[in-house]
């Protein structure tokens, strides 16, 4: 039955011999499979082109050479280029040099009108095209409002000798002659992409194109190289980011990435918090065994509930509020949950449920600006006010706080355990930070870094806020920072919180961190839940 489809149709079979269809393909690429095909015979005519003749040897060395410019340009595995080229030499050198990186050849027709052009440059989401000089114009207006930014244009007798090339030239033409031999003075002396380069028209002014080559050759090193760590972190960063998650892919193939994730990562906790040992007791002491620990203790005002200790993490700046009374620390939450709406300003909520300190809590739907839907339970003042129905079956790791003010962190908890345990208020998040006075192990770097913020705990009862700003993903903290300050300030017991576009601290109905610029204009991001302490 046919079904239209030449994919399943297969029309062409009908061309081939039995024997000819059951060949078995080599496990190898074209590029390779060639290669090793006409090693022994390298000298002999590759391609005839116009009476220009291409030994495989050339051949071989043109899309080495092409290969190599397509990668200054950008281009790396599994990218996209597109090609509107007839069947001249550079189309081959084209297509076995993308072969060769493991990029694709997306082949356009150059002859179909505009928008059908323009439907394949967004198919294949290129970012280069190269097109038969003929046909320019319209790749051009194609590729408007496409991520198609550079198009190449090619001449059809760019491969061609000197003199072949004015061979085919209408000699009534002078101006066109004119303007061949002007070309010609500037061509390099071997034929490969850089002829096609130098000859082409590249559709953007000057001083954007310096621009843009310096920020090129800015991201070219970060991205690869010759420091792995910056790579790594870079990945890892934007794979944690629910928004710029395609930042990584747009760079690196999926066996890169794969790579990086393999090398990157934490060893989970699986222990919960005995807040047995945690014997409350906030007053200054007589005697402190860090400057840290003074530094957390002593106050301007032996009453005031709590003290910011402003930090220097890297090149960003964070925040860590100590709270003296965590009996008052309470979750705070949007209005209601699941009535369609995108949640609250923690500021918001603060000044509703009448907050002198408050930072974001846990992860919600997102749907770009927010939600109103949590991930997970939702405890308030012992009660569960979202996920009843799962409450005897859903588990994760509970972030919790009792009634006397102990931090309850639980693995693979329910609802209804989380409750029995003694908490009072508690939502889903992770991970744990440090657990009975143990660190999350660590390996690389597997977040990345970015706006954080954590809930932790001293053995003296402290309640930590900590807060790290970050405008653009390039700075911020990573999974280990975010450690390393929690128990340089004593934490026995610490999880790790939304971060990113939700990271807010709010301190007497102000927003007092500089959260990413997004959120920033917003006055803070729309979230579902939070922390506060509630005089």
């Amino acid at each position: 039955m046919n079904t239209g489809f030449a994919s399943q149709d297969k029309p062409w079979r009908k061309f081939y011999t039995e024997e000819e269809l059951s060949l078995k393909v080599p496990d190898m690429s074209l590029i390779d499979y060639i290669t090793k095909l006409n090693c022994d015979r390298l000298s002999l005519i590759a391609l005839n082109y116009l009476n220009k003749k291409i030994t495989y040897e050339e051949l071989l060395e043109n899309i080495d050479k092409t290969s190599k410019r397509f990668q200054k340009l950008g281009v790396r595995e599994e990218d996209y280029v597109s090609i509107a080229m007839p069947l001249t030499p550079e189309t081959i050198y084209f297509i076995y040099a993308l072969d060769k990186i493991g990029a694709n050849a997306n082949l356009i027709d150059p002859r179909i009108p505009e928008e059908k052009m323009r439907f394949y440059l967004n198919l294949a989401k290129t970012k280069l095209s190269f097109v038969i000089n003929t046909y320019a114009s319209t790749m051009i207006k194609a590729a408007k409002n496409t991520r198609t930014k550079t198009t190449f244009d090619v001449s059809a007798v760019a491969s061609l000798s000197n003199e072949e090339k004015l061979k085919l030239i209408n000699k009534k033409d002078e101006n066109e002659v004119k303007k061949i031999k002007l070309k010609l003075l500037k061509e390099e002396l071997f034929y490969n992409l850089n002829n096609a380069l130098n000859s082409q028209k590249i559709y953007k002014t000057t001083i954007v194109f310096i621009i843009l080559d310096i920020l090129a050759i800015a991201c070219f090193i970060i991205m690869y190289g010759p420091w792995d760590k910056v790579r790594n972190m870079y990945v890892n960063t934007a794979l944690k980011t629910m928004h710029h998650q395609y930042f990584a892919n747009i760079f690196y193939s999926q066996k890169t990435i794969d790579k990086i994730n393999s090398s990157s990562y934490f060893v989970t906790i699986n222990e919960d918090a005995n807040t047995e040992d945690v014997i409350i007791n906030t007053k200054e002491k007589s005697k402190y065994k860090d400057k840290y620990e003074e530094e957390l203790f002593t106050r301007d005002n032996p009453d005031d509930s709590y003290k910011i200790i402003d930090l220097k993490i890297g090149t960003s700046k964070g925040y860590l509020v100590a709270i003296y009374k965590p009996e008052k620390v309470r979750l705070i939450s949007t209005k209601q949950f699941n009535v369609g709406g995108k949640g609250e300003r923690i500021l918001t909520m603060c000044q509703r449920y009448g907050g002198s300190v408050c930072i974001n809590g846990g992860g919600f739907q997102d749907e770009g600006y927010g939600s109103d839907i949590p991930t997970g339970i939702v405890i308030q003042d012992g009660e569960i006010t979202w996920g009843k129905d799962t409450a005897d079956t859903a588990r994760d790791n509970v972030i919790g706080i009792t009634k006397d003010g102990k931090l309850k962190l639980m693995t693979n908890a329910t609802a209804n355990e989380a409750l029995a345990a003694g908490v009072n208020d508690a939502m889903i998040f992770g991970p744990f930070l440090i657990v009975n006075g143990k660190p999350l192990e660590i390996v690389g770097d597997p977040w990345g870094q970015a706006p954080r913020v954590a809930i932790g705990q001293t053995k003296d009862g402290i309640i930590l806020f900590l807060v790290v700003d970050g405008e653009n993903y390039i700075n911020g903290a990573s999974l280990q920072d975010m450690v390393d300050v929690l128990q340089r300030y004593g934490a026995y017991n610490a999880a790790n919180l939304d971060g990113g576009q939700s990271s807010s601290l709010v301190v007497n109905n102000k927003l007092y961190n500089n959260p990413p610029p997004a959120a920033k204009r917003q006055g803070g991001r729309y979230v579902v839940t939070g922390w506060g302490l509630i005089d």
